[in-house]
């Protein structure tokens, strides 16, 4: 990168570490850079110096598609990058950008999945420290979620793949321009009503103590809405606990010789 027309290290001394240490890496964010090597249209400063930094470093991009992964009413871009390392290269798969979320922000969301060795790994610690409880319950609501926040959720949703939609089909610049105004203030809205619904609901929590403390308030605040899995001990058969007791603290068969104190004398010297 140029700050004040010097050139630094892109990702710092840290990071350069790391890719020399590590041999599995996932590497993903905000890289502000453009070049073509990702579906940009254009190769800018950033983005040749990012290419070369990732090539020394033996990184393989991910990003798919020329979908823009930040959108502003100026315009958009492709600068939110995924990197990752070549041992990992065929592991992730189904990288997108998710059009569909809204996230309140100019940003994209994206998603992607790391398959096989990670899997595997996850399934296997998940197996030792947690029993399986069968399938997975439903999402729990945050506390101040309304149907008023869904509904414009949807619209803000349903806006912007109009504007997008628009763009791509290279509609009448000011339609373009009028669907973009009435994206960015369904989204004002729908930012408006979530805070305005997180502070009516605070108020409630904080009115909720004096009549139940023990009630909601304190199960938030301890974290004790989820029940806690049994420890590993309690879900192990006795024979296997018993096993792994002997072999983590092996019986002394040998038995501690007699010592005869009868003639001890204690030196103060």
């Amino acid at each position: 990168m140029f700050v004040g027309g010097t050139r630094i290290s892109f990702c710092g001394y840290k990071l350069c570490v790391l890719s020399s240490r590590v041999e599995k890496i996932i590497f993903a964010g905000d890289f502000n850079a453009k070049a073509r090597a990702w579906g940009a249209r254009v190769n800018d400063r950033r983005g040749l110096l990012l290419t070369r930094w990732a090539a020394e470093r033996d990184l393989r991009i991910v990003n798919k598609g020329q979908s823009p992964t930040c959108v502003r009413l100026q315009g958009e871009s492709i600068i939110d990058l995924t990197w990752v390392s070549p041992d990992l290269l065929q592991y992730v798969v189904d990288w997108q950008v998710r059009g569909d979320m809204e996230l309140l922000s100019d940003h994209c969301f994206i998603t992607f999945e790391v398959t096989k060795w990670l899997d595997l790994s996850m399934e296997e610690a998940c197996d030792v420290a947690a029993p399986r409880i069968g399938p997975r319950r439903p999402r729990r609501k945050v506390y101040w979620w309304s149907e008023s926040v869904a509904d414009l959720r949807r619209q803000c949703i349903r806006a912007r793949r109009c504007w997008q939609k628009a763009k791509k089909k290279r509609r009448p610049t000011k339609l373009i321009a009028d669907l973009g105004v009435k994206y960015e203030h369904l989204r004002k809205d729908l930012r408006t009503e979530i805070g305005r619904l997180k502070s009516v609901a605070w108020q409630k929590l904080l009115g909720s103590v004096d009549r139940d403390p023990w009630g909601l308030p304190y199960r938030l605040v301890l974290k004790k809405l989820k029940t806690a899995s049994l420890g590993l001990t309690e879900v192990l058969d006795p024979d296997t606990l018993s096993e792994l007791l002997k072999s983590l603290f092996p019986p002394n068969n040998k038995s501690n010789p007699i010592v005869d104190w009868s003639d001890f004398v204690w030196d103060n010297a």
